[in-house]
């Protein structure tokens, strides 16, 4: 199997080395059931080998939660269909008592609507996020409007160079409107909205059409999301950036 370190040098005879996250999640997707060759790369072992997977549903929980002493602490793997919800009722079973620690670390974004969906939990009203396309268009301008907005209780977002898409809506959105301090790393800076057209050799057309701001006017695209704490990651025994976090929500 696969082990940490290991690298996907090519997807169906196609070398994916140096190719966006984007594009390769889109080679490696596919209709279930059909077959997908890559080729993997290992430090150790040269050459590279190949194998063969069959594409199937994958079913993870979008969230897992876990209270370190009196703070929530919420992590979103991906922004999948009810994670809104998701979130929602977690925190109605378990109020923070201190506040909220959201770990969007390793997300690599998912559904926009979710994504504005989080936001709107935590935000009573105003700007999300707007998308602006050629010319500086406005296309869609997104706000928040729910009613029964949680609690103003302080939240701190984790986030970390793979960190992509609706995740860093979410940070930038809760960070630019005052709702969340980030702790972490500058975040992957993919905030636009693609077309993807598969043309008949195999590969890939990606057209943009429009780039997502957060609420203070700032390009996602290609910039990312600073931190307003930056915080070196951890020696894989300690988490250094949670730590900070936590060291913040409980003063």
């Amino acid at each position: 199997g696969m082990l940490a370190g290991d690298r996907i040098l090519a997807v169906d005879g196609v070398s994916v080395e140096n190719l966006p996250l984007d594009l390769l999640l889109h080679r490696l997707r596919g209709p279930v059931g059909t077959k997908v060759v890559l080729a993997i790369g290992r430090r150790d072992r040269d050459p590279p080998w190949t194998f063969t997977l069959v594409r199937s549903w994958i079913r993870l929980a979008p969230i897992a939660a876990r209270e370190v002493g009196p703070v929530q602490v919420v992590q979103i793997k991906s922004f999948a269909r009810r994670v809104a919800t998701d979130l929602e009722a977690q925190l109605h079973r378990r109020a923070p008592k201190k506040g909220l620690v959201l770990d969007l670390r390793g997300n690599p974004g998912g559904l926009f609507d979710e994504a504005v969906a989080v936001c709107d939990l935590f935000l009573e009203d105003g700007l999300i996020v707007t998308a602006i396309g050629k010319g500086g268009r406005v296309l869609d301008r997104q706000e928040a409007r729910r009613r029964g907005t949680e609690p103003n209780y302080k939240i701190a977002i984790l986030v970390d160079p793979h960190t992509a898409s609706a995740a860093e809506i979410v940070a930038g959105a809760l960070r630019d409107r005052g709702r969340a301090r980030l702790f972490g790393a500058r975040t992957y800076g993919k905030g636009s909205v693609q077309s993807m057209l598969d043309l008949s050799d195999g590969s890939g057309l990606k057209l943009t059409i429009a780039r997502y701001l957060t609420p203070s006017g700032a390009v996602i695209d290609g910039q990312g999301v600073a931190p307003d704490e930056t915080v070196p990651p951890g020696d894989g025994e300690s988490d250094t950036v949670l730590a900070a976090a936590l060291a913040w929500v409980g003063k």
